[in-house]
């Protein structure tokens, strides 16, 4: 199994491509200049259960580029046991571009890295973080979500609902 990037995956061979290597196994980043625009992709993967990730992508920002691969090596770091060097990669990014527009996602991927070491509380407070940046960003969905996971897995059912319903 391999780690893919592919950029261009709202529709045709990017999409077709995404869709064939998540369906043999590999875990796909596909990315797209905006997934907001079209379902489809999206729709696809959920259907088919497909080990597929969709990101935000503009190819023609270096430093967009720049960074979803750091964030991608980060998550491959805390797939191996190796979280620290994870946050590391990610605390670099949030220094140098404090408030932009990857904020939220890179305090969704030090939530992760956090639960691999075992640090459960401080994983909940970088997904609220992640919420409050994400409020100013129209992001708000994608980390209450995570958010909401992370409290149903201890057991805090009825605060991730309060959350969840206060979003609808």
């Amino acid at each position: 199994m391999a780690t893919i990037l592919i950029t261009g995956c709202r529709s045709g061979i990017g999409y077709e491509t995404a869709l064939a290597f998540g369906r043999r196994g590999d875990t796909v980043y596909a990315t797209m200049r905006d997934p907001s625009i079209d379902d489809r992709p999206r729709d696809a993967v959920a259907r088919e259960s497909l080990p597929v990730v969709i990101r935000g992508l503009d190819v023609t920002d270096g430093t967009a580029i720049r960074d979803v691969v750091a964030g991608i090596v980060a998550e491959g770091y805390g797939m191996i046991g190796e979280a620290g060097k994870g946050l590391e990669a990610l605390g670099a990014i949030l220094e140098e571009h404090r408030g932009i527009l990857c904020a939220p996602e890179i305090q969704r991927l030090r939530r992760h890295l956090l639960l691999g070491r075992g640090e459960s509380v401080e994983a909940e407070g970088c997904l609220r973080r992640a919420i409050e940046l994400a409020q100013r960003r129209d992001f708000e969905l994608r980390a209450a979500t995570s958010l909401a996971r992370l409290l149903d897995g201890q057991a805090k059912r009825d605060e991730a609902r309060a959350l969840l319903d206060a979003l609808a």
